[in-house]
């Protein structure tokens, strides 16, 4: 679900740049809202070992409901790209402290834990180029377009760690595959 959501979430952010309207715009918006948040559930479940049903959905309701208010600011109060930088800042650094913990905690027995933490490392490292703004490189490649071309191979380094993290569980010996 994870990646369906981020290629979705590029997909619409390249929408946007390439037709800028409204509907682009909400979506790109939106989505590139609902990933920080997302991550931050599935940093729950993951860290918790949440596997009950009834429990992830009664974790999911806070999530929903914040997204139902973010959507609706910013749909019908205002469109306050400040705030939403805010908000997106505010659950990465939350998926990140969990994660944080969790491989703190786990780091000698899983290895998978270098990926997830090399992943934020990245998003810390180049972030700077989707808070911060400077004239275009050779007059084309401005810090937005670089902060794009950066993010698939970030976004990779937290796919690994999915795929290592799920052969991990499912090798009976429990090793790296």
């Amino acid at each position: 679900m994870n990646s369906i959501l981020w290629i979705v979430t590029y997909g619409s952010s390249t929408l946007f740049h390439a037709r800028d309207n409204v509907i682009t715009e909400f979506c790109d918006y939106y989505l590139a809202f609902l990933c920080p948040l997302y991550m931050t559930y599935i940093s729950l479940v993951r860290t918790l070992w949440i596997t009950n049903k009834q429990t992830l959905k009664k974790l999911a309701i806070p999530f929903i409901v914040v997204f139902l208010y973010f959507a609706y600011q910013m749909g019908f109060v205002s469109f306050d790209y400040a705030w939403h930088m805010k908000m997106s800042v505010f659950f990465i650094f939350s998926s990140f402290f969990i994660w944080l913990a969790w491989s703190i905690k786990h780091f000698k027995e899983l290895p998978q834990c270098k990926w997830v933490l090399s992943f934020y490392i990245a998003i810390f490292l180049f972030s700077p180029l989707e808070l911060f703004d400077f004239q275009p490189l050779f007059g084309y490649f401005d810090a937005h377009s670089l902060w794009h071309g950066v993010g698939s191979p970030i976004i990779a380094l937290f796919s690994f760690f999915t795929i290592f993290d799920a052969q991990f569980y499912h090798n009976p010996t429990r090793k790296m595959v």
